[in-house]
């Protein structure tokens, strides 16, 4: 039988023997094949990111390579009783984590720390500042997930795209109205409640309904409905928008700065409360004819109601 030294030898030699280049017609192919995959859209929201330039080409073909090798080598490499031979033929022993249950989940972007779908009853963030709790109702039992939940941004939703949602941010800017569809921040305006209420009923491009007053416990909010002016001509280009478009808000989430806003075809449930020295935004698409969005929006209203900050 020939020895782990004979076949580490044989190994080094097969290894030496091989290119340490590739052609860069491969890396292209590679890369091209690898970007035309379809990528899973982020928070199903109307939304622009702001994201580091890279040579997406050469990373991706890098990695490909280092992928290939390694595998190749996991392949061939022998174990201590012969070659192609699996040393044991028990399963690996995994050591569950604290977090197991909540890892196991998709979250959003990859940030971990949701809960997946909710159960009837009460229901607390767990990262997001300030703090909160909610309830969902037997009648949805089920139909609720929570999808994202940090420092910034939760979200509660149906568990699909094109289903209505709330989204919930702490701290966001409004978006410099100069600098229509980036991720900068108004020169000048401040971020609490009084302020975006100023901020979303004189833009010229929404029109908003009277604000009502919405009572969440130890705190009031304000609540209005948002939709695009008719006069508004204004739009984002090729950032995955369509038709014409307000920029709203921008807020860092997890080191990306993200803006957020209102398109054309969509109508808007916005809520906005101060909870001690936080402010918190509350967003809810729907349809943008106010018949539709009014009959729809019912169970949205009620997941809002029931929450109640720390």
């Amino acid at each position: 039988m020939t020895s782990e030294r004979d076949i580490e030898r044989v190994l080094d030699h097969w290894f030496a023997e091989r290119p340490t280049q590739v052609a860069d017609r491969v890396l292209d192919e590679v890369a091209d094949r690898i970007a035309r995959q379809p990528q899973q859209p982020a928070w199903r929201v109307p939304r622009r990111d702001s994201h580091m330039n890279i040579n997406l080409k050469a990373l991706v073909a890098i990695a490909a390579i280092v992928v290939v090798a390694v595998a190749g080598f996991a392949v061939i490499r022998p174990s201590s009783s012969g070659i192609g031979v699996p040393a044991a033929t028990e399963a690996p022993t995994v050591t569950a984590s604290p977090t197991a249950s909540t890892s196991a989940i998709d979250c959003q972007e990859g940030i971990r720390g949701c809960v997946g779908p909710l159960a009837a009853g009460i229901h607390y963030s767990s990262r997001f500042e300030p703090a909160f709790s909610y309830e969902t109702t037997s009648a949805v039992a089920g139909e609720w997930h929570n999808d994202l939940d940090s420092p910034a941004i939760y979200e509660i939703d149906r568990g699909d795209p094109v289903d209505q949602y709330v989204l919930l941010w702490s701290d966001a800017s409004i978006v410099d109205p100069n600098d229509q569809c980036s991720t900068n921040p108004a020169p000048g305006l401040g971020r609490k409640a009084a302020d975006w209420i100023d901020f979303v009923t004189n833009h010229p491009g929404i029109d908003a309904s009277e604000p009502v007053s919405i009572d969440l416990g130890g705190v009031t909010a304000q609540q209005v409905e948002l939709a695009v002016a008719h006069s508004w001509t204004y739009g984002c280009g090729g950032d995955g928008h369509t038709g014409f478009y307000v920029s709203l808000l921008t807020q860092d989430v997890e080191g990306r700065p993200s803006e957020y806003g209102l398109p054309s075809d969509q109508r808007l449930l916005f809520t906005v409360v101060d909870v001690g020295d936080h402010t918190v935004v509350i967003l809810s698409y729907g349809p943008p004819d106010a018949d539709a969005f009014a009959a729809g929006m019912g169970n949205i209203r009620e997941l809002v109601a029931t929450l109640r900050f720390d």
